[in-house]
């Protein structure tokens, strides 16, 4: 339980700082908002392709997703910004924004609190152009 409540105290301590938490926060929300925007598309694409069984079981794998969106015509212009956010990179400050949330929703390890923080303004900025993408198209 040491190791557990060590996280805990050191997660708390860098959120307490400045607004570390509000950004977190705010970090994890536009986050869920991608995702509340992508699953329809990944719905209607499984379905398309006979590979849906249910809400639950629709993963957020990169290349699935980059399947769904082209086959709905979404288009964006930076051909990496899919992978900033939806891909598995996780080298410190490169990491995408889905193993941030993960690290942060499963782990609160305090890198990824580190990095969401650092990177604040180009991980918005990410998730705001896919956002944008996918409520104007």
């Amino acid at each position: 339980m040491k190791r557990a409540e060590t996280i805990i105290s050191k997660a708390d301590t860098y959120l307490n700082k400045d607004n570390n938490r509000q950004i977190k926060d705010a970090f994890l929300e536009k986050y869920s908002k991608c995702e509340v925007l992508c699953r329809p598309v990944l719905r209607s694409y499984l379905k398309e392709i006979g590979e849906y069984t249910s809400d639950e079981e629709i993963g957020m794998e990169l290349q699935l997703i980059k399947a769904a969106l082209y086959d709905a015509s979404y288009v964006f212009d930076d051909s990496k910004l899919l992978t900033r956010i939806w891909g598995k990179g996780s080298k410190k400050g490169e990491s995408s924004c889905r193993f941030l949330r993960n690290k942060i929703t499963h782990e609160l390890m305090e890198r990824a609190l580190h990095e969401v923080v650092e990177r604040q303004a180009e991980l918005n900025a990410d998730m705001d152009l896919f956002i944008d993408v996918l409520l104007n198209n």
